[in-house]
């Protein structure tokens, strides 16, 4: 368990873990990967936020549907998710 704290992998006592966190700390394919990771999970993270919010307008009476999708570029498909989704909660 001490290894998920350790920040130096030569220090760590489990070999499979040590190369792993080597790879991505210190080799430059490995750090070039983990910033394109970490660049996919921030987008991914904006997007569920920019969701939750028009949710939440939506379920609020704040914004039409036909607004939403106009305001965040929604496909009709789209739309009818966050229409189910809506629906889905006040079941």
């Amino acid at each position: 368990m001490e290894d998920f704290f350790c920040r130096d992998p030569d220090k760590m006592n489990y070999k499979v873990l040590a190369d792993r966190v080597r790879y991505f700390k210190k080799d430059e394919k490995g750090g070039a990967e983990m910033s394109r990771i970490m660049d996919e999970v921030r987008e991914e993270g904006i997007e569920i936020g920019k969701r939750e919010v028009m949710f939440k307008l939506i379920k609020a009476g704040k914004i039409s549907y036909e607004d939403a999708r106009e305001l965040w570029g929604l496909t009709p498909e789209e739309i009818d998710s966050v229409e189910q989704t809506i629906y889905k909660e006040e079941i």
